[in-house]
């Protein structure tokens, strides 16, 4: 992972506590959900108990105690020209060094209240202006499972990046059934982190999932096969005692007959092998009073 730009070794390190060792394993990294960002809800139509996205610019913040100072609240007002919008994170006081005044977010939460228009603990990304801005606003944008210390615009960018190196090179795992699928590996590993429209997602997650259940059937075939060709059966020492040679001979003139390693009471003979109704009948005799009683 250090090989990549924007990877160096305590970020590579971050990312191994997300299961992220190798390119691949980073592609295979799949957002939790995903966020409309078509269609952003202006600020002055939020509904109350609605989980609703929006946007806006920064125009005041700053953070209030109480109690001595130990109670806090930590709290951002956005304005997009519709309206104003509180953030508010309570106890957190360290938040204020996440943001600035200037700065444009884009917030994900529940609206508590209308007086003032407020949510609590939103989910928060700052959208610069720049070659990279159609990554995360203006589209379907992924939300990955996270660790601290990697933001979300941060590893999407990452595999953006990545994803438009490595995507030509991307081959079919699974040749012989490429002409029966509607869509490509690649074009597949595309929509799961980048979709278009949200059935994208659905036929990537898809795709992607028959993959894995033809591995764990090719998996399963290949050992069937090599136990049929490579097991081999106990050996029977015939005349040494290990068992008796009339079993040969009475198991196809009569299947329901008692193997010849007991006696009628069930008493084993030494050096032979139990058969399985020895076996039951030792058992139950073994078997305490109470369990026998209660059968």
């Amino acid at each position: 992972m250090t090989a990549l730009r924007g990877v160096g070794p305590e970020r590579a390190t971050l990312l191994g506590q997300l299961g992220v060792r190798t390119v691949a394993d980073l592609l295979a990294h799949r957002p939790r959900r995903y966020e409309d960002r078509r269609h952003l809800r202006p600020i002055g139509q939020l509904v109350v108990g609605e989980s609703v996205l929006t946007s806006g610019r920064v125009v005041a913040a700053g953070v209030k105690r109480w109690r001595h100072g130990t109670r806090s609240v930590f709290e951002l007002v956005l304005e997009d020209g519709t309206g104003r919008l509180h953030c508010r994170w309570w106890n957190l006081p360290y938040m204020e060094s996440q943001f600035a005044v200037g700065e444009e977010l884009v917030v994900f939460g529940k609206v508590r209240s209308h007086k003032p228009t407020a949510i609590d603990h939103p989910e928060t990304e700052v959208v610069d202006g720049g070659e990279d801005r159609s990554i995360h606003v203006g589209r379907l944008v992924p939300v990955y499972p996270l660790t601290e210390g990697v933001s979300q615009r941060w590893l999407r960018g990452l595999i953006w990046r990545v994803l438009a190196a490595v995507e030509p090179e991307l081959t079919e795992p699974w040749p012989n059934l490429t002409g029966r699928l509607p869509l490509s590996h690649a074009q597949a590993v595309r929509w799961l982190h980048f979709p278009e429209q949200e059935a994208d997602a659905e036929a990537a997650r898809q795709r992607l999932a028959l993959e894995e259940f033809v591995a764990l059937q090719a998996t399963l075939q290949r050992r069937r096969q090599a136990l049929e060709t490579k097991a081999r059966a106990l050996p029977c020492g015939g005349t040494t005692g290990s068992c008796d040679p009339s079993w040969h001979g009475s198991a196809s003139s009569s299947p329901t007959r008692r193997p010849r390693c007991c006696d009628r009471s069930g008493q084993t003979f030494p050096g032979r092998i139990r058969c399985a109704a020895c076996s039951r009948a030792t058992s139950a005799r073994e078997r305490p009073s109470w369990r026998r009683a209660r059968r």
